[in-house]
């Protein structure tokens, strides 16, 4: 689905991103894991086309992106990809509701979104928090509601920065079934950056990055 070739990077003299070389399967749970500082944040802006790359190429379903710019580039970001960032990015004037939403309301898809806002909030237990503003909730239920917000314009892709915090090995059992229904009953690759081992194990697949190269 997703083939990253000879991906380079640089911020003036450090050499971030070293001719990466990485595929990604429909429908696959990766992990992308490494020491703070390897460049896993923005190899995820990279896929994301949220950050240009210094050289290489980025491949998704047989279509080279490298070159899309204005209203093509904001449109296959916001119908293909969702974001889950580290923090989570609510806006604290809107509710619940309104913050998964939004990326719909952009598209003026009001009532489908809606509908479909209240099939994800179920599936991941927040329905009930539906009216509630952000600084109403805890920051697992956030956390959700990013998640859902990434999702509700049912794209392929969902790239997530550190989603969670430390987790134990049961939390992150927790994450990682969450992130397994969601593929499952979506259709949605997901790639995660993470700290946690615990996580990154139940993965399909770990690569790390590190020194600027996956292995």
């Amino acid at each position: 689905m997703i083939e990253l070739k000879k991906i380079n990077k640089s911020y003036g003299d450090l050499h971030v991103l070293k001719n990466i070389n990485l595929s990604i399967s429909k429908k696959e749970i990766l992990s992308i894991v490494g020491p703070s500082g390897a460049g896993k944040t923005t190899l995820l802006k990279i896929i994301g086309k949220l950050e240009d790359m210094d050289s290489g190429k980025v491949i998704y379903n047989g279509e080279e992106i490298n070159n899309l710019k204005g209203s093509r580039l904001c449109e296959f970001r916001n119908k293909k990809i969702g974001f889950v960032f580290q923090f989570h990015h609510l806006m604290p004037e809107f509710t619940v509701m309104e913050n998964i939403c939004m990326p719909a309301y952009i598209n003026r898809n009001f009532k489908e979104s809606e509908k479909y806002a209240y099939q994800l909030m179920d599936t991941l237990n927040i329905k009930e928090k539906k009216d509630k503003f952000p600084t109403n909730l805890s920051g697992g239920e956030q956390q959700r509601v990013a998640i859902a917000r990434a999702l509700i314009n049912k794209p392929d892709l969902v790239l997530a920065d550190e989603p969670s915090g430390n987790l134990d090995t049961e939390q992150a059992k927790s994450m990682y079934d969450l992130f397994n229904t969601l593929r499952n009953q979506f259709d949605q690759t997901i790639v995660i950056v993470t700290h946690n081992n615990n996580l990154a194990k139940l993965c399909d697949r770990t690569v790390t990055l590190e020194d600027g190269i996956v292995s």
